[in-house]
Parts: structure tokens; C-alpha cells; sequence
């Protein structure tokens, strides 16, 4: 049997298993033809794994064939499962310990590196910026440092006495935030865990695959000229008449900071050409009144009648019904609500032309699921939806908001009721 692992180069989730098989003495091998947009969109890829995601894990037996291993925390726990005993220990030495550390790889992947995708990928122009999504990433950032940081008060590890993979993917994790953004100043107040993430990345199976680690001096931030292209943006899909004087005033900002920076300039006219939803046709229903409805009022005795009676238009906008792909993953109602706030985080660009309530649900036998409405500006789901990637992770069905049961399936998502045998755990209203 061979282990390939299957990525781009330098990506913290991959060095999960790479560190893994460091501890485990696991020869894993790294494809280096691979090709990100064209390897992993392959026929043969898609074979392995239908996500065409990386990381994946291919496993090629004795006899040729292959299987594959994705998401980066199981083939993680795949190669600690394959490796020596003290590969094997790092997944915990008793039933407790498997599940702490289970728990707290879950925690990592939707506690910290949904944020710290947040904050870091505009910086890197991995995706855009936004000045409300970048402050709550920061904070988000800094409460769960603080919770690490009183957690290993008393403690060397996050679970016993020696490094497991809690350490590792967690670590892991905070990564791309330290070497960049957790200057000093900002990570004064979680000293321990500064203390714990130097000691886990300076051990040397992890030093074999990170390679010296630097702590931040000072925090970077988004080229100005991103921020003026984001600004340009928001202001070419301003539209009405009270919006319309906010747009002059988002403009003007936009001409000042462009007079410093021609590249500027230059990214605000292509914002303004690109921009796909200001062309849609007239809508009678205000989008904003409607929010503001929401937030203000009893949701069955006033939003809902008052919505369907007075403000819904079926020729401006439509309705999806929602459904998270993989309920077999949700282990815990707030790491679940907490996915659908990354989400959420990650689409600045259409607070002004959709509405959303997505629930935590909890059936009969326990188990979890996502399930929520969108409601988009158009007759179908915006260009930012679709080039979202954590649209993929969700089935879309268009709603007939005209048929009597699928109302009523929609006023049992706005109102957070209504599921018959099903109980609403949380849920979170995209405004």
C-alpha cells in the first residue's frame, strides 16, 4: 500500500497528515504534478473524490487500485490510525481521551480556521473584502485564543500529558495567523496560548513539515486598493432613492482613496462593469423595509402577514429551500450554527439583495441537520451564491412561493417553529 496526498504546496490543512505521519512513521508521498483547477477537476480525480477537493488521500493497493481518503482532520486521523504506536497515540490513549480529541479537531476547523480564512484571504486576495466581515473575523480570532489560553493555564497540551493531534490540527489552524496578523499587541492577552503553539510547531516532526515558524512584529493588512475596489463595488449596487445619496457619499470616498492608487481607479470601473445585479428589473418590495420588519417584530403575528399581504413580490425576487449535504458530520448544535456564521461571514457583497434563515435542527433520533430558505433579489440564485464555496456544500431547491405548503414551509423557517417532531436547536438570519 502507498499514500499520496494530493494539494498545493504550503497548505496548513495538508500538514495535518504530513505531521501525522511524521509522529507515525508513515511514508506519505506528495504528487508533485498536481495542478490546482485542472488535477483536481479531473474525470480521474472526481473518481476518488466527488468534492475535487485537496487535500485528498489516494491509497493505491498491492493490486493497483486506489481509494481516497478527504477532508483534511479524517486523513489526519486515517494516517495516525495506519502509523506505529506513537502515531497511533496521538489519537488518544482511552475512549475520553479519543473523544477530546476529536472534539477539539472539530472545534479548530469551524472555530478557527473559518475566521482565520476571514481575516487572512482578502489580505491575500483570496477572497473579497469587507470591512464588517474583517472586524468580526478579528474578534471571533480573539475569543477563541482567549478560551485556548484559559484552557492551558494549568496545561502543557490541549489533551494529557504529550502531544496529540488536537495539538496538531489546532496548531495548524492558527498557523497562517501567526506568522502574519497576531502581532504582539494583539496577542498579549492569550500568552499561554502563544506559549503552547511554539511549543507544538517546534517540535521536530513539526519543524520537518512547517519549517521555522516566525511570530508576526506587525499585522498585515488588505492593500488599500482592494479596500477601494470593495468600496466601489458596494456603491455600483446601490440603487432607490434614499440609497442613492449613501451611494454618492460611498463614491466619493472611493474617488479619494483612487487618487492615491491608479490601480484603484482601475478596480472601481471594473466593479461597476462587472457588477451583474444592478441591472436587474424595477422591484415593488423594499429589501431593507422588509429586514427591519424582521428584526423589530412578533415574526407570526406581524412580519409574516404583513410580508405576504403587503410587500412580496413574486417578478423581483425568489425563494431556495436549503439543505446542508453532510448531517452525518454535525456532532454538536453551536459547531453547526457555527458553519452556517462562517457562511454567512463569507458573503459580504449580498446583504443588499438576499435574506436567509438557516436552523440547527435536531429530529427525532438526535441527529442533526441544516436546513434553511434564502430569499435573492432576481429570479435565481446570485453570481456571488454560485461562486460560492460553501454553496457546494448544500442542496438548492427553487421554491413555487404562490403554493400554500411551500409558504408555509417558508413562514416555519422565518418564524424558527412549525417543524412537527423536529426541534429547532438555533439558527441564524443572513440580514
Amino acid at each position: 500500500m502507498s499514500l499520496t496526498i494530493v494539494s498545493y504546496p504550503g497548505s496548513v490543512n495538508t500538514a495535518k497528515g504530513l505531521i501525522a505521519a511524521q509522529y507515525g512513521g508513515v511514508t506519505v508521498n506528495e504528487d508533485p504534478e498536481f495542478q490546482m483547477g485542472v488535477t483536481n477537476k479531473s474525470k480521474a480525480f472526481k473518481a476518488l473524490n466527488p468534492n475535487m477537493k485537496v487535500p485528498t488521500l489516494v491509497i493505491e493497493e498491492e493490486d493497483g487500485s486506489k481509494k481516497a481518503v478527504w477532508e483534511s482532520n479524517a486523513i489526519a486521523r486515517y494516517i495516525c490510525s495506519v502509523g506505529n504506536d506513537a502515531g497511533q497515540a496521538l489519537l488518544g490513549e482511552d475512549a475520553y481521551s479519543q473523544a477530546m480529541v476529536s472534539a477539539w479537531c472539530d472545534w479548530a476547523q469551524t472555530e478557527l480556521s473559518l475566521p482565520a480564512s476571514a481575516w487572512i484571504g482578502p489580505i491575500n486576495g483570496w477572497m473579497p473584502y469587507s470591512a464588517a466581515g474583517e472586524a468580526q473575523a478579528k474578534k471571533d480570532v480573539k475569543k477563541n485564543c482567549i478560551l485556548l489560553n484559559n484552557h492551558l493555564d494549568d496545561k502543557t497540551f490541549l489533551v494529557g500529558e504529550r502531544v496529540t493531534l488536537a495539538d496538531i490540527v489546532v496548531a495548524c489552524a492558527l498557523v497562517n495567523l501567526y506568522k502574519s496578523v497576531l502581532a504582539p499587541k494583539f496577542r498579549k492577552p492569550f500568552g499561554n496560548t502563544t506559549r503552547w503553539f511554539q511549543t507544538v510547531v517546534n517540535q521536530p516532526e513539526a519543524l520537518a513539515v512547517l519549517g521555522e515558524i516566525n511570530l508576526a512584529e506587525t499585522m498585515a493588512a488588505v492593500d488599500p486598493a482592494v479596500i477601494a475596489e470593495a468600496e466601489a463595488a458596494a456603491s455600483a449596487s446601490t440603487s432607490g432613492g434614499g440609497a442613492g445619496k449613501k451611494k454618492g457619499k460611498k463614491a466619493g470616498n472611493s474617488d479619494a482613496a483612487a487618487e492615491s492608487s491608479g490601480a484603484a481607479e482601475a478596480g472601481k470601473k471594473k466593479a461597476k462593469k462587472e457588477d451583474p445585479m444592478k441591472n436587474l428589473p424595477p422591484t415593488s418590495m423594499k429589501l431593507d423595509d422588509f429586514k427591519k420588519l424582521y428584526s423589530n417584530n412578533d415574526t407570526r403575528a406581524v412580519v409574516i402577514p404583513q410580508f405576504w399581504s403587503d410587500m412580496w413580490d413574486p417578478s423581483g425576487y425568489c425563494f431556495y429551500e436549503v439543505e446542508y449535504k453532510y448531517p452525518q458530520d454535525l456532532n454538536l448544535a453551536f459547531m453547526a450554527s457555527n458553519l452556517v456564521g462562517g457562511w454567512f461571514q463569507r458573503l459580504p457583497r449580498l446583504h443588499k439583495y438576499a435574506f436567509a434563515s438557516v436552523l440547527i435542527l435536531k429530529n427525532a433520533d438526535d441527529s442533526l441537520a441544516i436546513k434553511g430558505v434564502w430569499m435573492f433579489r432576481g429570479d435565481g440564485m446570485p453570481p456571488d451564491m454560485q461562486d460560492s464555496d460553501d454553496a457546494e456544500h448544500y442542496t438548492w431547491r427553487k421554491m413555487d412561493s404562490e403554493d400554500e405548503a411551500e409558504r408555509t414551509l417558508i413562514n416555519n423557517y422565518f418564524a424558527w417553529d412549525g417543524f412537527e417532531g423536529i426541534s429547532v436547536e438555533d439558527g441564524k438570519n443572513f440580514k
